[in-house]
Order: structure tokens, then C-alpha cells, then sequence
């Protein structure tokens, strides 16, 4: 790579494939006007960047002739492109390749981790079937045991109503059997008085016939 400064222009001849430094000093929009140049900090052919030295590369596939590069809208750089050296090729055959490897290898591995979580996903999804059949059979039993407990709480309602009921009828019975007991202690009394003039009167007689 050569650099030399121009009328404050920057001047550079690369082969394709290769990068350019570009410096600024202050904050500045760079574009470079063909596509097949980026710039590494944005992987685009603009970048918006900070003072300081910017590394702009030059496509593998980056046609023979000049590019150019503005910053903030006017020409900061010339590049000179010339075909890519045949070691610049190899060795980005290399990189592409090891590139490919690692790619099949990622997709290995990551078609492995899908298969994986699908068969998770299938077995989340019969675990849930499973438990929504659970939880129907639960509410279903539920709903049961709740008529039964109407039911039985009904039947124990009525068994109170009940129950105050012939409560209140032993408590009246006992109110009769009181009085009945008080009546019959009377019944008592005058039939021991009853029976006892008719004995006097039977004596009376039967002695008054034996002296006549």
C-alpha cells in the first residue's frame, strides 16, 4: 500500500483485496462512492465517525480502476484499484473456506439443538395435553363434590329444621306432661276423698242395720 498527501488529498494504490487508513480530525460522515469499499466500523461503504484513523476496506471483487472517498461531501482520498494479487486471492480462499467449515459446523450444531428442542416441544405439548385432560377430570370432580355438598348441606339444614321442630314439640309435651301430673295428683286426691265418704257412709249404714 502507497500514500502520499496531494493538495490535502489522500492518494493511494492498492490491489483488490487490500485496505486503506483513512484520517480524520474531526467528526465526520465518510462514504466511499463505490460499494465494493467499506468501511470495517460500520460494514457499509458510509460511516459516521470520530476523529482518528479509519480502516477502509477494499473488496476482493472491487473492480480495476479509481475510487474515491468524501468526507462530509467533498473528496478527502483517491484509491487506485488494481487487480487483486494472486496471494490475496489464496489467501481469501482460505478465509472463505475455514469460513464455510465453521458455518456447516454451526449449522450442524444448531440443526442438532432444533431437533432437540422439538422433541421438547413435543413432549411440552403431550404434557399439557395430558394435564388440560387432568384438570378436566379435576373439574369434573369438582363440580361433583360441590352437589354433594349442596346436597348434604341442604340435608343437614332440613335435619335442623327438624330437629328445632321436635324440640319444640318435646318442650311442649313436657309443658302437658306437667300439667297432666298436676291434674292427675288432683284426680288422685279427690277420688281417695270420694272413696273414702263412700266408705264412711257404707260403715254408717251398715251399723245402723245391725242395731235395728
Amino acid at each position: 500500500m502507497i500514500a502520499t498527501i496531494l493538495l490535502s488529498i489522500l492518494v493511494f494504490s492498492v490491489s483488490a483485496g487490500e485496505n486503506v487508513t483513512i484520517p480524520v480530525s474531526e467528526p465526520a460522515v465518510l462514504q466511499a462512492d463505490d460499494p465494493c469499499m467499506y468501511f470495517l466500523e460500520s460494514m457499509s461503504n458510509v460511516a459516521s465517525v470520530q476523529p482518528g484513523e479509519h480502516i477502509l476496506q477494499v473488496g476482493l471483487t472491487c473492480s480495476e480502476g479509481t475510487k474515491y472517498v468524501l468526507g462530509n461531501g467533498s473528496t478527502i482520498a483517491v484509491i487506485s484499484v488494481s487487480p487483486a494479487k494472486s496471494e490475496t486471492v489464496i489467501k481469501y480462499a482460505i478465509f472463505l473456506e475455514n469460513e464455510i467449515k465453521n458455518v456447516w459446523k454451526n449449522y450442524t450444531l444448531l440443526s442438532e439443538e432444533i431437533n432437540n428442542l422439538s422433541e421438547r416441544v413435543n413432549e411440552l405439548e403431550q404434557e399439557n395435553s395430558k394435564l388440560k385432560t387432568e384438570k378436566l377430570g379435576l373439574e369434573t370432580e369438582l363440580r361433583a363434590y360441590r352437589d354433594s355438598y349442596d346436597q348434604l348441606q341442604a340435608k343437614y339444614f332440613a335435619i335442623i329444621q327438624d330437629l328445632e321442630s321436635k324440640k319444640s314439640k318435646i318442650s311442649q309435651m313436657e309443658v302437658e306432661l306437667k300439667n297432666l301430673s298436676e291434674q292427675s295428683a288432683t284426680y288422685r286426691a279427690t277420688t281417695l276423698f270420694l272413696v273414702s265418704i263412700f266408705v264412711g257412709s257404707f260403715t254408717a249404714t251398715a251399723i245402723m242395720l245391725r242395731r235395728s
